[in-house]
């Protein structure tokens, strides 16, 4: 992908537009996800490089029953 490692990486988080848009206006913060599945740990989760993927996975997600996530969407972060 690169030919050497960039000092930082561009992240990508799937969720709930509602929740995605409070995120980008300062009125609330991403929550750690805290599951007893989350086979990577607690924390945060990002797509390295493909907003494509995060909204897959928000889409998937908004198709569960007890998801919150209703309209799916995404939001960049860049990771240094």
């Amino acid at each position: 992908m690169y030919s050497q490692n960039p000092s930082y990486i561009l992240g990508f988080h799937g969720l709930d537009e509602a929740v995605g848009r409070k995120i980008l206006n300062d009125q609330d913060t991403l929550k750690h996800s805290t599951n007893d599945y989350d086979w990577l740990g607690n924390g945060v989760y990002f797509w390295e490089n493909s907003p494509e993927r995060a909204k897959q996975w928000a889409d998937a997600s908004s198709k569960r029953d007890s998801s919150s996530v209703k309209s799916p969407f995404v939001i960049g972060a860049i990771i240094v």
